[in-house]
């Protein structure tokens, strides 16, 4: 009991206090090895191994996940295998070795496929999707943008449907197959407005009137940058207010 609430007391910090979080975890870990409890040893493991994500100490990360694996499968838990595995491809993602990070989350997605528990599965085929756009490999990003919309629509996860859309229309729109990449974004604007996720409407509108300045219909480009504007004033980051000002001045110097 007290092991699990080091963890608990650690992930509750973990966004504010880094730091601190990963001395709670230590704890935890010590703890565990000294009871022999392998699931608390494991849960240990992969909290330390995303905590040095957070404090950009990558090799550590990547060290710490492969300790975990093996106690994972020990324990016959084939879900936790594939979402550790995909844990490294996190962080050679944060490295920006795409490569490697593909590599990974390919590997988990095999092992993942055999499990009962799905959830999470499409955002991972979102992730790899978005990382074959990235690398020009269109074939290989709309087929994994393609198996992450058809799972989140069979377990009703709107918001990995929505991300699953986004990554898809911004493989047609590297094609230039404007229309296939209007149809997506069409699609997915109900869905994101359905889920209230803010930076999703921002991210649908904000895509929208990027669609349209490319077709040189700037009254309807700058009606979907107002609306994108409008959500990223909600949202307060500054990041996106930056990126959709610019496009705003765009848009209004060619009217």
């Amino acid at each position: 009991v007290k092991a699990r609430t080091l963890l608990d007391i650690g992930e509750a910090i973990e966004a504010t206090a880094t730091e601190k979080s990963f001395e709670y975890y230590q704890q935890a870990l010590a703890l565990s090895k000294k009871i022999k409890n392998k699931q608390l040893i494991l849960s240990s493991l992969n909290d330390i191994g995303v905590c040095y994500i957070e404090l950009n100490k990558m090799d550590s990360a990547v060290a710490t996940f492969e300790q975990a694996i093996p106690v994972a499968r020990e324990l016959n838990d084939t879900l936790r295998v594939a979402r550790i595995t995909a844990n490294i491809g996190n962080v050679y993602l944060h490295k920006k070795d795409r490569v490697k990070a593909i590599e990974y989350y390919l590997q988990s997605a095999r092992i993942w496929e055999t499990c009962a528990d799905q959830n999470r599965l499409a955002a991972l085929y979102s992730n790899i999707s978005w990382l074959f756009t990235e690398q020009k490999e269109y074939d290989k990003a709309i087929e994994y943008g393609s198996k992450a919309y058809a799972l989140a629509t069979k377990l009703k996860d709107d918001y990995s449907a929505v991300n699953a859309l986004l990554n898809l229309s911004g493989a047609y729109n590297d094609l230039k197959q404007f229309d296939k990449q209007f149809e997506l974004l069409q699609q997915a604007l109900p869905l994101a407005k359905k889920g209230e996720d803010i930076e999703q409407i921002n991210t649908v509108y904000d895509n929208l009137g990027g669609y349209y300045y490319q077709k040189n219909q700037y009254r309807e480009s700058l009606a979907n940058y107002l609306e994108s504007y409008k959500y990223a004033r909600q949202m307060g980051n500054q990041y996106h207010l930056c990126e959709v000002c610019k496009k705003l001045s765009r848009v209004y110097h060619k009217l």
